[in-house]
């Protein structure tokens, strides 16, 4: 069964530095317990959890938790103010004031919706956080682009678009990047195709410095769970060129390979979310 996994806009961008040491390794517990929030936040319309204790064996299974976590979770809920205990029943605070909890700004209304899958043991919901997070800043990185091109009336040109932009015209963007990369282009168009970045990927040292990790391996190990989990596909991407075009080494990764006599342009990790 699928489960409309909901989160004030934000709040993930806002949650997923938050990592402490803990033994040994940095962890995020702020995430995990947001994310058992969120979860018993579809129980509930009323933001009422009545004679909870009855409810757990359901509560373990929505949040693919055992009996003691689930119980583990409430308290660490209790602990950031998120949910009271009053005799038998349990009381969820608003989202607003669960945003408000973590000095994070409330955007009445807005919200980033993702399909949890109840059915998929593995796909635990603290890394819908990072799924959430990581859809964000894509439609972020969209819309800069978006007014990039607006602003850019040759390239919009170019692009064959009208008045409006659309973020289909990124992708557009893009794929044209990519193409005239590979096979050339007269230098003029090719420095007006190039000259802002269509690709809304991140690389892994910008994701690292997001998630406020000290391990390059952290996020490999992220982007592996993410698949793992049925919630993202990652595909690596490399492309290599016969022709003398060279990309912005301000905004990409290129080089040149002596014995092949190729340039190689090396692109971010595809993250393509499959619960959006």
């Amino acid at each position: 069964m699928k489960v409309a996994f909901k989160l004030p806009k934000g709040l993930a961008s806002h949650l997923v530095n938050k990592r402490e040491l803990r033994t040994v390794y940095q962890t995020n517990r702020a995430v995990k317990v947001y994310a058992f929030f969120a979860l018993l936040k579809t129980i509930t319309e009323s933001g009422v959890i009545k004679d909870y204790h009855s409810q757990i064996s359901d509560i373990s299974s929505l949040t693919k938790k055992s009996r003691t976590g689930v119980y583990s979770y409430i308290s660490q809920c209790k602990n950031l103010g998120l949910v009271k205990v009053s005799g038998c029943n349990l009381y969820l605070q608003s989202w607003k004031d669960a945003v408000n909890n973590v000095d994070c700004a409330y955007y009445s209304g807005l919200y980033t919706t993702l399909q949890y899958d109840t059915e998929h043991q593995k796909q635990t919901p603290e890394y819908l956080i990072y799924a959430a997070e990581i859809k964000e800043n894509q439609e972020r990185q969209t819309l800069a682009v978006i007014k990039q091109i607006e602003n850019n009336l040759p390239l919009a040109n170019t692009l064959g678009v009208g008045q409006t932009v659309q973020p289909k015209h990124v992708e557009e963007l893009h794929k044209l990047q990519v193409f005239t990369y590979v096979n050339g282009k007269s230098e003029n168009d090719y420095s007006l195709i190039h000259s802002c970045r269509a690709d809304v990927q991140r690389t892994a040292k910008t994701l690292r410095k997001t998630y406020g990790m000290k391990d390059r391996r952290s996020v490999k190990y992220l982007k592996t769970q993410l698949a793992a989990r049925g919630i993202a596909t990652i595909a690596k991407r490399l492309l290599e060129s016969d022709c003398r075009n060279r990309v912005n080494k301000n905004l990409y990764y290129t080089g040149y390979v002596k014995e092949t006599q190729k340039t190689f342009w090396k692109q971010p990790d595809l993250i393509q979310l499959q619960v959006a």
